[in-house]
Order: C-alpha cells, then sequence, then structure tokens
C-alpha cells in the first residue's frame, strides 16, 4: 500500500468519543463518516485493505468495528453478565490482566518507577493518571472524571438506578466514591470479576479524548505506573511515593490494579496509535 496521506482514518480514530454500538454511529456525522468509510475500505484491493487493518488496529473493547457480524454468543469470554442484566466487556479473556505483582517479582524488575496519588487540575503529569483528576470525557454518557464512570458502572451492574442518578449528578470525586460503596444489592463476587475492565474502558476514553493527557501516557512508556496509596491495597501498592517499599514489587501491600490498569490502557493506545501519521489528518478526529 502506498504509504499516502490520503488514508482515512478508522472511526475509532476520527471519533474516538463514539464506542462501537452506539447510537452516534446510527445518526449525524458518525454515521455518515461511517458509511463513507467503509465504501472507501472496500474500495481498495484486497492487499491494501490487509495491510490498512495491520496498521490500525482497533482498541481491544471494539475489535469487532471490522468484523460486526461477530455475535455475543461467540465470544462469551470477552462479555460478564451482571444480576441486573448489565453487560461488561473485557479487553481480555475473562477479563484477566495484562501485568501483575507476581509478573515483576518472577523478573526481577529494577526499571523505572512513576508513581501517582492524588489529583491536580492545574497539571498534566503524574497526577493525570488519578481517578479523581477533574479530565471530562464521554462515552454512552458524559462524564466528569474516571472515578464518576466506575461508580456509575458499578450501580448499572446492580440495577441501583436511584444510586447511578445520584452519581451522575454529582461533581465530586470523593461524594461519587461514597455513593458507590451505597449501591444496593452489592456482591463483591461479581464486582471482583468486572472492575478491572470497567477501569480500562474509562481510562482508555480518558486519554484517548484529550491529546495532551494521551501524549503524557505514552511518554510513562517502559515505567511501571504506580498507584503510591498508602490507604488502597486494592487499586494501589499500600505505600505512599515517599516510602522505599513503593519501588519494591516484592514488598507492596497492595495489587496496584490501577497502575497495571493504565499500562494496559497505555500498550493500547500506542499500539491503535502508532500509525496515525499515515492518515489524513484531515480525517483524524
Amino acid at each position: 500500500m502506498n504509504q499516502s496521506s490520503q488514508l482515512w482514518a478508522p472511526p475509532w480514530l476520527r471519533y474516538p468519543h463514539i464506542p462501537l454500538g452506539a447510537a452516534g454511529w446510527r445518526m449525524g456525522a458518525g454515521e455518515s463518516y461511517l458509511i463513507q468509510w467503509s465504501q472507501w475500505l472496500a474500495s481498495l484491493p484486497a492487499a491494501a485493505q490487509q495491510q490498512y487493518r495491520a496498521w490500525f488496529p482497533p482498541p481491544p473493547h471494539q475489535r469487532d468495528f471490522y468484523d460486526p457480524g461477530y455475535g455475543l454468543s461467540d465470544r462469551d469470554e470477552y462479555w460478564t453478565g451482571s444480576p441486573s442484566g448489565y453487560l461488561v466487556q473485557h479487553w481480555r479473556a475473562a477479563g484477566r490482566p495484562r501485568y501483575s505483582r507476581e509478573q515483576l517479582v518472577a523478573a526481577g524488575y529494577d526499571g523505572q518507577f512513576v508513581p501517582f496519588w492524588k489529583p491536580n487540575a492545574d497539571v498534566v503529569g503524574p497526577e493525570s493518571c488519578c481517578q479523581w483528576q477533574p479530565t471530562p470525557f464521554h462515552w454512552f454518557g458524559n462524564y466528569r472524571c474516571a472515578e464518576q464512570y466506575l461508580m456509575a458502572e458499578k450501580a448499572r451492574v446492580f440495577g441501583d438506578d436511584a444510586k447511578l442518578a445520584q452519581i451522575m449528578d454529582s461533581d465530586d470525586p470523593g461524594h461519587m466514591r461514597k455513593l458507590g460503596r451505597q449501591v444496593r444489592n452489592f456482591e463483591p463476587e461479581v464486582w471482583d470479576a468486572v472492575k478491572y475492565s470497567i477501569v480500562l474502558t474509562a481510562n482508555y476514553a480518558k486519554f484517548t479524548q484529550d491529546p495532551q493527557l494521551r501524549a503524557y501516557l505514552l511518554s510513562t512508556t517502559g515505567s511501571v505506573l504506580v498507584e503510591a496509596s498508602p490507604l488502597d491495597t486494592v487499586w494501589g501498592v499500600g505505600f505512599s511515593q515517599s516510602s522505599v517499599k513503593a519501588y519494591q514489587p516484592a514488598h507492596w501491600r497492595g495489587q496496584n490494579l490501577l497502575g497495571f490498569a493504565l499500562m494496559e490502557v497505555r500498550d493500547a493506545i500506542a499500539r491503535v496509535y502508532a500509525n496515525i501519521d499515515r492518515l489524513d489528518p484531515a480525517t483524524v478526529g
């Protein structure tokens, strides 16, 4: 394929705020672009289409863009249903994280770490990794921060519409978390099966819809991201960034799920955006 700047951006790069299956692809500018892009892609020779697909893979949670006929029944391991009937999509089979503390320990990792914990709305940096950082994004709705998405999904998973409305109405991440802890019909084992995948999707939307955030996250490539919270042993490591143990995975008290999720998001963004310079800039969102 000729490395031409006239290549059309795939839909997920043209409109990163419109998820696969959303109404935005069935009306307005999204629908128009999807139709024109599909026709343009189909007009290319088979070899060129294959090269295009290799250059522009869809995000893990939108893998069906090239094969929309691939139904849920064909891929149950990538979906988990909840008691409320709500479905959560996984990035990897059964929602398994790509990274873990055990991997780092087994590999004897002694490289760079990037610690983060509390938000700071005035900077783009490690603070941007915080779930509470005010970073508006759209994903089947508008969210003020990734924490709001996580707590809203928690309410949806357990069918608590009243709490969902309160979470979506809140503008305080701390209050959002408090409301999330009050969700009715909560089942820990159900939540544990889906929470990591939810955080992946929230942060992919967050970091792809803001070019500065995306550039920052990619700038950390090669480093292990660490939520250096002395209070959180699930999403964080259980130590503050001032503790030497925050940089010693063998001594972590926590799982660092948020840090590892951000690394997985970083990998996905690097892969999806790797060849963006080949595209006609006018078609990139």
